[in-house]
């Protein structure tokens, strides 16, 4: 278990440096697994980067329309990483840090449409929650995809209009935040999202860290508020 769980360490890490073509080739002793190449219409590093169009709830008091910044790009491998070191990687149903029903790189089993995709999968999901029915290397990677799209959307959606401006650090730490929490979560953090807009990234890392998210996660937390508050 141990080497099939390093080896989707590193299909997903690879897999994070393919632009339009997702693929990946399972390398481990006494072993050797190639996933599904999957053809995309644009990479979620794309994704990311993409000039962001959606704004909502931010005050055009907020915003310095002259002030131009050069547009940041995420480390999108680091990205991976960062999500696999955090949530780490099961193949069978366990209770997170705040006893939500969790499977794969942090996928939620208890949020609306989980069960959906779940059988979108090919799998009993009753089964998935009770612990008898494992996923494979690859149900695990397309769930995680799939969740990393949504948590960019959000995340873009959460900093509005100011996204574009940001640090791409402080890009990869909201994506992270967004990808734990959800929206409904992170929507929450008010003054957080104020100082993203400001580009203060001492005060938001303080915003960060006053909150119970902080308390729940471990040094999940800890580090992304030290990574924030490092941001020049």
């Amino acid at each position: 278990m141990k080497k099939k769980l390093k080896s989707l360490q590193n299909v997903i890490v690879l897999g994070a440096m393919i632009g339009t073509t997702i693929g990946a080739q399972l390398l481990s002793t006494g072993y050797e697994a190639k996933l599904r190449t999957q053809e995309r219409t644009s990479g979620l590093e794309e994704k990311v980067n993409e000039p962001n169009a959606i704004v909502q709830e931010v005050g055009t008091e907020d915003v310095n329309e002259n002030y131009v910044v050069e547009k940041e790009t995420i480390d999108y491998n680091g990205l991976y990483k960062s999500l696999i070191k955090h949530e780490g990687i099961r193949d069978t149903a366990y209770l997170d840090s705040v006893g939500v029903l969790t499977i794969g790189v942090g996928f939620n089993l208890e949020k609306q449409g989980a069960q959906e995709r779940i059988e979108k999968l090919g799998l009993n999901y009753d089964l998935v929650c009770d612990k008898k029915q494992k996923l494979s290397d690859e149900h695990i990677y397309s769930l995680m995809e799939e969740d990393i799209e949504n948590s960019i959307f959000d995340a873009k959606k959460y900093v509005g209009d100011s996204w574009d401006n940001l640090d791409s650090d402080a890009k990869e730490i909201i994506i992270n935040m967004s990808y734990n929490l959800g929206y409904p979560r992170l929507s929450g953090f008010k003054k957080l999202k104020q100082a993203l807009i400001s580009q203060d990234y001492e005060t938001a890392s303080k915003e960060m860290k006053d909150s119970k998210w902080y308390h729940q996660v471990g040094n999940r937390s800890k580090e992304l508020v030290e990574k924030m508050n490092k941001i020049n």
